[in-house]
């Protein structure tokens, strides 16, 4: 942000804050910065080692080739000498050996360039392919390992595997941490999603059932953290419309992701997650490795890692239809809980009907405009065996219990500054202050001529308006100065409090909500949930709270002058 415009919105406070705030955060990448460059220390160290191992390797493959080049001399002079039937077993024992050197050189130039492809991968979120390359990798490490004769020839020849697996091992941590926090997010498409359950699936060796059960898992905590108060950098709004982000964009993906698309009527076992999974078993090492490796290592590796698939130990179950709908009636019915709690503090911060309005709207925009919307219904009714309207389960109950304790409080609040100022009034009666003097004595102040009794443009003719609104009216009713100034508050403040309540009551207040509204009729669709039909509840509730406030006063300005006429009773008979 601008300095200029940062000194201009905020005061000399704020901008400390800010300051204080930015000077935290850059102590914070510092020590993260520290932090990173001590955990990969070791690992520069590694590919140090590594490069040396690379450069004796390098020049121990010169010398083989060009020994070779010396063999391929060799053999020609003997085919033209012998001819075909000349050739040795010398020479047929030593071409296998070659052709073997070649296969292992093949897998261990696929393992040096084996990290850059997964980090490419994480750095564009492709978890599935970061998870096929690393199962591949972990493919031709153990099929080295397991020829024994190979073993010694490669642990002796090629420590560098050794080194290149340890340095490829700690990406399954980070593929499945990636996953996992892209689980949490309820902006990313089906696809992405479903890729990084097939990433978990693949790497843990789980079953669908069990990434199902994470998946709603995932979500529940990306609902608790939303709603969390220390979310400073979000304003409450965004963090409503983001609960109620998460709530729908988790029952469209358990539709899409675990059960089949063409079914409207039950729930099929399937979709997207096992479409993946037989892909992934379907791709062959060629695929995986298209265009990031030339054909000549693809042509020299052996037949064992050719044949690699990313295949489970045991056979994926399926989710059965009635599971998969108890589970996810559960955790609706879990979320509905925790937001209840969640939402009730967050709208504890929020003293202005016109905030709730606010939030109402964006929420109604952001179901409006979900692609999905349409089909909403019949997702709901193929996932949980019910309809479901977010808005009225979630948060509706909680906005209208705020609104009510909002107007209740302003309408006491009102109340109660009418009570101090009339005591205030009363106290300084008897003081000799001049703007009490028409207090004391009303009839000075009824025959008293002022300047604005008549205004100029009346004076010619008395109009209607300035005939009930003028200071000859008040005269002539006896509403002096103090009191008019004592009504005037007390109708601002109830004036106020109306006008706040309109916000949420009128259709004409957001205008970009209501050309939503005119777009939605003209396509046909049905609204997300009607905003205004709890008009007439709050209406009748507003209405209520002012007549109780209104009594309230009454009552109190009758005991005032009970126990006025009580005191001047008991002068009397004194």
């Amino acid at each position: 942000m601008d300095t200029n415009v940062l000194f201009e919105k905020f005061t000399i406070e704020e901008v400390k804050e800010i300051e204080k705030k930015t000077r935290n955060d850059i102590e914070k990448k510092k020590e993260e910065l520290r932090m990173l460059v001590g955990e990969r220390y070791r690992d520069l160290i590694d590919a140090a080692d590594t490069i040396t191992d690379m450069k004796n390797s390098a020049g121990k493959v010169t010398d083989c080739i060009a020994n070779i080049q010396t063999l391929c001399t060799n053999l020609k002079q003997t085919f033209m000498v012998k001819g075909v039937a000349g050739q040795s077993r010398h020479s047929i024992k030593r071409k296998s050996e070659e052709n073997h050197m070649y296969n292992i050189a093949s897998q261990i130039k696929l393992l040096l360039d084996m990290p850059e492809r997964i980090w490419s991968a994480l750095d564009g979120n492709a978890f599935l392919r970061a998870a096929q390359l690393y199962l591949l990798s972990r493919h031709v490490h153990m099929s080295m390992q397991q020829n024994i004769t190979q073993s010694s020839t490669v642990t002796s020849r090629f420590p560098i595997v050794t080194h290149q697996w340890t340095a490829i091992g700690h990406f399954k941590g980070l593929i499945l941490q990636g996953s996992r926090n892209t689980l949490q997010e309820g902006c990313k498409s089906d696809q992405v999603t479903a890729e990084c359950l097939c990433s978990i699936l693949l790497l843990e060796n789980s079953t669908p059932r069990q990434v199902f059960t994470e998946f709603l898992m995932s979500r529940t905590n990306a609902v608790r953290l939303a709603l969390h108060t220390s979310q400073a950098s979000m304003a409450i709004k965004d963090q409503l419309c983001l609960v109620v982000q998460l709530v729908t964009s988790t029952i469209n993906q358990v539709q899409a992701i675990f059960t089949e698309k063409g079914s409207d009527s039950d729930a099929m076992p399937g979709g997207l997650l096992a479409s993946l999974l037989s892909d992934a078993e379907k791709t062959s090492v060629r695929e995986i490795l298209v265009k990031t490796c030339d054909q000549n290592t693809l042509n020299n590796l052996p037949q064992t890692v050719l044949d690699f698939r990313p295949t489970l130990r045991s056979h994926a179950t399926v989710i059965s239809a009635n599971t998969l709908q108890d589970n996810t009636r559960q955790w609706v019915e879990t979320m509905a809980q925790n937001v209840q709690s969640g939402v009730e503090k967050l709208l504890s911060y929020i003293n202005s009907v016109k905030g709730l309005a606010a939030i109402r709207n964006d929420i109604w925009k952001l179901m409006h405009n979900d692609p999905k919307a349409a089909s909403w219904d019949r997702v709901c009714h193929m996932v949980l065996k019910k309809s479901l309207n977010v808005w009225q389960e979630f948060v509706n109950p909680l906005i209208t219990d705020r609104i009510k304790a909002i107007v209740t409080s302003h309408s006491d609040s009102g109340l109660a500054l009418c009570q101090q100022n009339i005591s205030r009034i009363l106290a300084d009666v008897p003081s000799k202050d001049r703007h009490m003097a028409f207090e004391k004595n009303l009839a000075d102040y009824i025959w008293h001529e002022g300047a604005g009794d008549l205004s100029v443009k009346s004076a010619w003719g008395l109009t209607k308006g300035s005939v009930k609104t003028g200071p000859l009216l008040m005269k002539a009713k006896a509403y002096t100065p103090v009191i008019q100034s004592l009504c005037s508050n007390f109708d601002g403040k109830f004036k106020q409090l109306l006008e706040d309540v309109s916000t949420y009551l009128s259709k004409n207040e957001d205008d970009s909500l209501k050309d939503s509204d005119s777009q939605l009729s003209t396509e046909g669709q049905h609204e997300p949930f009607d905003c205004y039909s709890d008009n007439q509840l709050f209406e009748k509730f507003l209405k209520d709270t002012c007549q109780k406030s209104i009594k309230r006063l009454q009552n109190h300005i009758a005991q005032i002058i009970e126990t006025s006429k009580e005191e001047i009773e008991s002068q009397r008979k004194k």
